[in-house]
């Protein structure tokens, strides 16, 4: 059986576990409010059934600027 997996990646706080529990259909991260802090460690995954859901906390991203 092959599995399927969801990975999300973002800075602390911005709500990766919170949309991960909305996709899965049940709480399976832990989540709520972290004033910036973050509650996933640097990497959570669960597996659902035959979908494996990775929440990964990465606090150097930030929006590639171009300048022409």
């Amino acid at each position: 059986m092959e599995v399927e997996k969801r990975i999300f990646i973002g800075n602390p706080g911005v709500g990766k576990s919170t949309l991960l529990n909305s996709v899965a259909g049940k709480v399976v991260f832990k989540s709520g409010v972290s004033a910036g802090k973050g509650l996933t460690s640097q990497l959570d995954q669960v597996r659902v059934g035959s979908i494996t859901y990775c929440a990964v906390s990465y606090t150097h991203l930030r929006a590639h600027e171009t300048r022409e």
